[in-house]
């Protein structure tokens, strides 16, 4: 499960988002965030600016998600045009398995290690491109299991 912390309205975070990345596909993270959204929509009028931070806040989420899953597509649509128009065997079968493996991660999960560094990577970089500083910490550990 996507572990969301809030320590005030005005600070909620996404812990271990890289190692949560490796673990979990985008796919189900997505269904997830948005049941949270519902339970946010539940809470106490009282609270409406609590309410509306935590909302705003998902809705973020679920988007940067779905950039995520539609960056990946489109890193594999470029590999498999350029697998067409190949000149040799080798590269088109290597562009034809990068295309895989963007098509796979990080919308479902890695089945191994060069699925779980392409996943990682691309959390990676859409994270640096909205936070400039991000780091995804100790990679040996985010894909040790793979």
């Amino acid at each position: 499960m996507v572990e969301v912390i809030s320590n005030s309205p005005e600070q909620t975070e996404v812990l271990d988002a890289a190692e949560i990345a490796a673990e979990t596909p985008v796919a189900e993270m997505i269904p997830e965030i948005e049941m949270v959204s519902e339970i946010a929509e539940a809470e106490a009028e009282a609270w409406e600016d609590v309410r509306r931070t935590k909302l705003d806040f998902i809705e973020a989420c679920v988007r940067e998600g779905e950039a995520v899953i539609a960056l990946a597509h489109r890193y594999a649509d470029l590999a498999e045009e350029m697998a067409a128009t190949a000149e040799n065997e080798g590269q088109k079968a290597f562009l034809n398995k990068v295309a895989a493996v963007c098509r796979r991660v990080p919308e479902f999960p890695a089945t191994g290690l060069h699925e779980a560094i392409q996943s990682v990577w691309f959390y990676n970089h859409a994270m640096t491109k909205a936070y400039s500083n991000i780091s995804i910490g100790r990679l040996d550990r985010i894909i040790n299991p793979y």
